[in-house]
């Protein structure tokens, strides 16, 4: 099936590169720093504690004893809970992963813009009778297609793209870091944003988060930072030695993704005052990287006695390195997402639930069919987006808080399940981090309730602001999936039914043709 030279394993380093291109974004760095300052330190640690740390162990005793199955995901699943939970929990894993397709695709206009122009005008784009927001649906509908028929070529194309995005992320923290220690020495090594004791640590100067119910929050965007990471369950066949390799590169994810965030906030205070930079009108969660490398840039280049000309100048050289160590992990995040959750779902589920043509995988041992319907699906979307105006956008609205809650809703069926998992004696462990059933039972229930928390509390906030839409649409994306994926799977046991009582008729007209 495979004819490429890509019968090439790529190592344990590789795939922490892959996940840290497509999992690890710069924009939480200067998020947090943004809405809480220093105070979102303890957050960041304390859900890596209860969430990240516990996830990267579970995932790497799954894959540890199910190396001979290629289903990731789904087969973690279908060994501990059965094939139909299995089919349930990765159809609501994929569908949730198509709106954060969906949402970035159509972001890729900012990062553009940012990188031509070294600020964001996407909101001034026009093209005819497209407006701005519909322009850049448009450009997500491009990309979407481009990046569906590259990842189609193969799996070498796909980890070409994620560690070039890895390399490039690198870079970008790199820089970051330069320009903050750059400003924080030229200050005397006195932190910009001062440091009061132990309080600045513990309260934001940020008015918005003060309140019990808006830390809360954070904690809940603390923890989508932190999901995604199992995405890169469909690469454990592509590992050289996946055994030991993934629990290996999942550990090392968790630490890196944990310590890049906790540092990267400090330093963001040791280069930046959150009152003059942050605490700006204008800002947002969307424009707010490009201010802070703007001004980190511009502060910088000024403290090593360059004219104001050249700092603003080199202010707009560090936006368009940001925008470009943001483009190619947005592209490299794409494709991987393109291709690992479908590839985990048809791999590992048996092929008489899906029509042929699903279920194959081309010459490039990719499955070509399922991706191209996921891509159709998520260019029927933009181009709903796009082409009904306010509509239009109304509609995106509605997606946009469908997944709001997708990257926590998947962890759900992964934590339950490995309580069953667990429970199995008849696999081989050669990776075991939970020894007795009691710390399985603790990791699990500590997950479950911190995963309710923040489920619960991301459809209480959007209730207390009077925004019913939102919170009826953020409990209405995870049903709506599962009741498809029910109905989808109903569908392949009737598929499946067919096929067998044809086989079995064909079986028997034979017999009787031997028989006369």
């Amino acid at each position: 099936m495979n004819n490429e030279k890509s019968e090439k394993k790529i190592s344990w380093f590789g795939l922490v590169l892959i996940v840290i291109s497509t999992e690890f974004g710069f924009s939480n760095i200067v998020t947090g720093y943004n809405q809480m300052s220093y105070a979102s330190i303890i957050w960041y640690i304390l859900t890596a504690a209860i969430f990240l740390f516990p996830l990267a162990m579970i995932f790497g005793e799954y894959s540890g004893s199910l190396k001979e199955d290629h289903g990731g995901f789904y087969s973690w699943l279908l060994n501990s809970v059965g094939e139909k939970w299995a089919f349930i929990g990765t159809f609501i894993w994929i569908g949730l992963w198509m709106i954060n397709l969906l949402q970035n695709a159509s972001g890729f206009g900012v990062n553009l813009s940012g990188l031509l122009f070294g600020k964001d005008t996407s909101e001034s784009w026009t093209l005819g009778p497209f407006d701005s927001n519909e322009v850049e649906a448009l450009m997500g509908i491009v990309i979407i297609i481009l990046t569906t028929y590259f990842a189609t070529k193969g799996f070498h194309k796909v980890a070409l793209v994620s560690y070039i995005g890895g390399i490039l992320s690198m870079a970008m923290i790199g820089i970051f870091v330069i320009a903050s220690v750059i400003i924080w020495a030229k200050n005397g090594f006195a932190p910009k944003q001062p440091i009061h004791g132990v309080s600045s640590f513990i309260k934001s100067p940020n008015p918005q988060f003060q309140s019990p119910i808006a830390i809360i929050s954070f904690i809940v965007y603390a923890m989508f930072a932190y999901g995604g990471m199992e995405s890169s369950s469909g690469f454990l066949d592509k590992l050289k030695h996946p055994r030991k390799d993934y629990p290996k590169a999942m550990m090392w994810v968790a630490g890196i993704m944990s310590s890049f965030y906790v540092l990267g906030m400090l330093l963001c205070g040791f280069g930046t005052n959150w009152k003059q930079v942050m605490g700006t009108p204008g800002i947002t969660l969307y424009n707010n990287g490009f201010i802070m490398f703007s001004y980190l840039g511009d502060a910088g280049a000024k403290a090593l006695g360059v004219s104001p000309a050249v700092s603003a100048m080199v202010g707009r050289f560090l936006v368009r390195v940001l925008a470009l160590g943001s483009l190619i992990p947005l592209i490299s995040l794409l494709t991987v997402l393109i291709y690992s959750p479908v590839k985990g779902l048809i791999a590992g589920s048996s092929k008489d639930l899906w029509p042929k043509k699903v279920a194959q995988f081309n010459k490039h041992d990719m499955p070509a069919g399922a991706m191209w319907i996921e891509c159709g699906i998520i260019v029927v979307a933009l181009a709903l987006v796009s082409l009904t105006g306010k509509n239009g956008q109304q509609f995106y609205q509605i997606i946009v808080d469908m997944g709001n809650v997708g990257s926590i809703v998947p962890y759900f069926f992964v934590a339950i399940a490995f309580v069953y998992f667990k429970k199995r004696t008849d696999l081989d462990r050669p990776i075991v981090f939970f020894h007795t059933m009691k710390s399985v039972y603790t990791v699990v229930a500590i997950l479950l309730i911190s995963m309710s928390i923040a489920v619960i509390f991301n459809v209480i906030t959007p209730l207390m602001q009077g925004q019913i839409s939102t919170a009826f649409w953020t409990v209405a994306g995870p049903i709506l999936f599962a009741i498809i994926s029910i109905l989808m799977y109903h569908y392949g046991i009737r598929h499946r039914a067919k096929r067998m009582i044809a086989d079995n008729e064909a079986y028997y007209a034979n017999e009787h043709k031997g028989i006369n």
